[in-house]
């Protein structure tokens, strides 16, 4: 009781970690509590459709709610109509990508010693900045891969991978294994990209 005096008498604020417990307790928003104006809250929306892949269901109806509110709204009506166009479109857009994952999941099931099938799921994912699981579909399709000579191309995509989490030295180790499958399976002594590939590997190192 004491607290809630000095909350009412802004002597002093309530914790920031019990906002959702008491947005629950008056059965109402943290937007509600902080009395944001209109604006400020779709100033908040669109922040949120800009920065989070998919929201849960209670913030999309949250959203979804408001911006009904505000389309008999008339300083607010366009913005508002805008906003809840792009919340459906964000909303199907989430859902589309859910489906693309489960259907490269599903393929990748289906053909697991498939090294073609691999390297697309690879390419897929790594497309998405899933950078762990590129890493590790592209290892299987190079492992899969029956054909000798195997191309680069798995090994190529994990150093780039490794070199963009800044992961210096294990892009440098990849090198060392395009090194040895040029030199061991392709048979290069001289090769323009055998060349390249020793200068990458050099430029990796110096930078770890």
């Amino acid at each position: 009781a004491q607290s809630v005096s000095k909350w009412e008498n802004a002597v002093a604020m309530p914790d920031i970690t019990t906002l959702p417990l008491l947005a629950e307790i008056f059965g109402t928003s943290i937007d509600d509590l902080f009395d944001l104006t209109s604006e400020q809250r779709l100033n908040r929306i669109e922040n949120s459709l800009d920065i989070t892949e998919e929201l849960p269901q209670d913030l999309f109806r949250e959203y979804e709610d408001f911006l009904k509110t505000q389309l008999d709204n008339g300083p607010n009506r366009q913005r508002a109509t805008s906003l809840i166009s792009y919340l459906y479109w964000h909303r199907m857009n989430s859902c589309a990508k859910k489906a693309a994952d489960r259907i490269m999941e599903d393929l990748v099931a289906a053909h697991p010693e498939d090294s073609i099938c691999l390297f697309e799921a690879a390419q897929y994912y790594a497309k998405k900045s899933d950078y762990q699981k590129a890493i590790g579909l592209y290892e299987r399709s190079f492992e899969a891969e029956t054909r000798r000579p195997r191309f680069t191309d798995e090994l190529m995509a994990i150093a780039d991978i490794y070199e963009i989490l800044g992961d210096y030295r294990k892009a440098a180790e990849t090198y060392d294994r395009i090194i040895d499958l040029l030199e061991n399976e392709w048979g290069f002594t001289e090769d323009t990209g055998l060349k390249h590939a020793q200068n990458e590997k050099a430029r990796l190192l110096a930078k770890a």
